[in-house]
């Protein structure tokens, strides 16, 4: 994002990022909206407006939770969950946030790569806020969900979730649990 890296003072930057919002609002095809409004989420963060930046998050799942097609809605919700992660929200706010995704996700079904990436990610993001004990849950239901692809490729993506596991912090008997699940599926590529 070009705004954040200028040299305005933050103020500046949030009034900007105020009227971008304004704009972005306007904006009929959710899916774009929804991608924008994260967008613009990330910059409150950046320019330390968490307040503002946990309220787009919430608006950005808000508006993906519109979105027609369940391939594209679970992909933003992916993007969305994954930077959510990744941003400077209060830990508390994150797994807030995390928590409404996951009740949308649980009820989409038949798109099982999508549905994979979405809990692999929101997953990832729940172990980064601490919440091991939802993040083995998620981590297990992808892996489960992983098990149902049918293409060569997308279960060697889901072998990838051994780095994700390794990274993650929880238990050392759930994640050889896990590590056990991931290799299961490992051995099925031929």
């Amino acid at each position: 994002w070009n705004l954040i890296k200028t040299d305005l003072c933050k103020e500046d930057k949030a009034k900007l990022l105020g009227r971008v919002t304004e704009i972005v609002k306007k904006i009929e095809n959710c899916k774009h909206r929804s991608e924008a409004l994260e967008v613009i989420a990330i910059g409150y963060a950046k320019v330390g407006e968490l307040d503002r930046a946990k309220e787009l998050f919430d608006e950005a799942i808000q508006t993906a939770k519109m979105i027609e097609d369940n391939v594209d809605r679970l992909w933003a919700f992916t993007w969305i969950v994954l930077d959510l992660a990744e941003s400077d929200l209060d830990k508390k706010d994150v797994v807030e946030l995390l928590d409404k995704v996951i009740e949308i996700v649980e009820t989409v079904e038949d798109v099982h790569y999508s549905r994979f990436c979405a809990l692999r990610a929101i997953a990832k993001g729940l172990a980064k806020a601490g919440e091991q004990d939802k993040a083995k849950a998620l981590f297990d239901e992808a892996i489960q969900t992983a098990k149902m692809l049918e293409d060569l490729f997308d279960r060697l993506d889901a072998i990838e979730m051994v780095q994700d596991l390794a990274e993650a912090d929880l238990d050392r008997r759930d994640k050889a649990e896990l590590f056990g699940k991931v290799i299961e599926i490992a051995e099925t590529i031929e």
